[in-house]
């Protein structure tokens, strides 16, 4: 309160001296001024915390400096001094906005109570409208805040979704992905992929999460009930409490779906692909416009994704029955080596499986195996169908085949690892093999598995140049050359599996017939 600035506004200089003396020596800051206008002067030019002015002035009255001053700024209290005390000048000051007023002739005990009461009140309402400002500021950053952290989590699952849809050859791990990533957004705890099947008017319940027993052949005709209908017009459905009945639910919705859920098609292009339906939010509560909205987004991500998918899956079909047709015309052109590919595959995916291997590394392993004499093309039909041994200059001819059937395959960039992998076949652990001397793990793995399998159907095979060995024999002369020829750890793979039935089993157990890779769905217009 002290060191308060107060402005005198009076025409009468003897009073302005007495109240000023009197108010410094109270701790107050005095302004003067001889009337209003030179008061306004001082109030645009500094900062005033109490005026004090008398009505009775020259060229500006003191009610009207009083209203001049509430309309530059209403916090300036304003104490006036008449010396015509009447209820009506009393009652007229204050409606304009007056703080007190003090009659002539006035005692300092008086002014001092007046100006310490309105300086607190000033003081009272400052603080006032600084807290009022405060919780304004407050609720306002709280409102911002929550606009943002709303936008931020948005934004996140948004992020979180484009993450987790991936772009896979793996038909499981994208379906898998879809319904855990739409789960995980939205909060719902049960979710279902129904996919159409081709030429035919049905959806088919492929994954789900969310329910404890497992649940087999569901089948929903498009148009029957809510799903149908999504499928059939191709528009997507939010359903909150109490509309469900309305829409005459098939079966498998009225078990398994709750009352307020999401339901919305997947189209690849033009073409409906599937229907994914969330159900059961974990809350308890409606799904929202919000809900639907990322969902729109997941679904969209998920389009791209399976085109991908099926478009690596048509391209890949065709890439089989072309290298098919060639290894068939290999094979062909010896008795001695028909269906060798396929068993070397078949015996390799079983060691590889031991081992752990992904299944995209099998898939790999696959496509290899059945390529990695591709190269036998590119060789003389007198060496390669010789009825003995071969020369030292026939054999080197034979080991460039390799090398042939990496040129082959290097131009199927969809198989990036496949051509270094028949490259490899023939290298040796002890660095003794071909064609370039590689040794232990500079080996690619898969090489090595099918250097084991190879060499095993090549021994337990009829050939015009040396007996056939028996199935054990093969087996302890791969032993035998574990740590030399083979890595150790495929051998034990290998030798674990001999052991899993008898030899005679074993010999037939792996001769059937593997596809490059299967796909449930087809590729075309589903």
């Amino acid at each position: 309160m002290e060191n308060s600035k107060i402005l005198l506004v009076d025409d009468d200089q003897d009073i302005r001296d007495i109240l000023r003396v009197f108010l410094e020596g109270l701790g107050y800051i005095i302004k003067e001024a001889e009337n209003g206008i030179a008061a306004l002067k001082i109030l645009r030019n500094d900062e005033i915390d109490l005026v004090i002015t008398d009505i009775q002035m020259p060229e500006m009255s003191g009610i009207s400096l009083l209203e001049k001053i509430k309309e530059y700024n209403q916090d300036i209290p304003v104490i006036v001094i008449t010396g015509f005390p009447t209820i009506d000048v009393a009652v007229g000051a204050m409606k304009r906005g007056a703080s007190d007023f003090i009659t002539k002739p006035f005692k300092m005990a008086q002014i001092e109570m007046v100006v310490k009461r309105v300086i607190i009140n000033r003081d009272l309402l400052r603080e006032n409208k600084k807290l009022k400002e405060e919780v304004r500021q407050k609720r306002t950053i709280e409102s911002l805040n929550k606009k943002l952290n709303s936008k931020i989590e948005e934004l996140s699952k948004l992020y979180y979704i484009s993450e987790s849809i991936p772009f896979t050859k793996d038909e499981e791990i994208l379906y898998e992905s879809i319904i855990k990533t739409a789960s995980e957004v939205t909060g719902a705890k049960k979710v279902f992929l129904m996919f159409k099947q081709k030429d035919s008017d049905e959806l088919v319940l492929k994954k789900y999460i969310g329910v404890e027993n497992e649940i087999k052949n569901i089948r929903v005709k498009i148009g029957e009930g809510i799903v149908g209908e999504v499928a059939q017009l191709g528009n997507s459905f939010l359903v909150k409490s109490g509309e469900k009945k309305k829409l005459k639910p098939a079966p498998f919705e009225e078990l398994y779906i709750s009352n307020s859920f999401i339901s919305l098609p997947i189209f690849i292009q033009k073409d409906l692909a599937a229907v994914l339906i969330l159900s059961h939010k974990a809350d308890g509560s409606d799904f929202t416009e919000d809900d639907l909205s990322l969902i729109n987004v997941l679904c969209g991500r998920a389009s791209l994704s399976l085109e991908n998918l099926f478009l690596f899956k048509t391209i890949y079909e065709h890439i089989n029955e072309t290298l098919k047709s060639l290894i068939n015309s290999i094979e062909a052109r010896d008795k001695y080596t028909k269906r060798h590919s396929e068993r070397v595959t078949a015996l390799a995916l079983k060691i590889a499986s031991e081992m752990g291997l992904s299944s995209e590394e099998k898939n790999t392993l696959v496509f290899a195996g059945y390529l990695h004499d591709i190269g036998k093309i590119g060789v003389r039909d007198s060496i390669l169908l010789k009825p003995n041994n071969l020369t030292g200059e026939e054999f080197r001819e034979i080991m460039v085949h390799p090398v042939i059937g990496e040129t082959i395959v290097k131009p199927l960039t969809l198989l990036p690892k496949v051509p270094t992998i028949i490259r490899h076949h023939h290298e040796r652990w002890d660095g003794s093999g071909y064609p370039d001397g590689l040794k232990g793990k500079e080996i690619p793995l898969e090489s090595r598995i099918l250097a084991v399998a190879d060499t095993f159907d090549a021994m337990t095979s009829i050939r015009p140049y040396r007996y056939q060995k028996t199935v054990n024999e093969a087996i302890r002369e791969i032993i035998a050359k574990k740590n030399i020829y083979f890595d150790p750890e495929v051998v034990d793979a290998f030798y674990k599996l001999t052991q899993e039935m008898e030899p005679a089993k074993f010999l037939s157990s792996h001769l059937e017939d593997i596809s490059f890779f299967k796909f449930p769905i087809t590729a075309k217009k589903l």
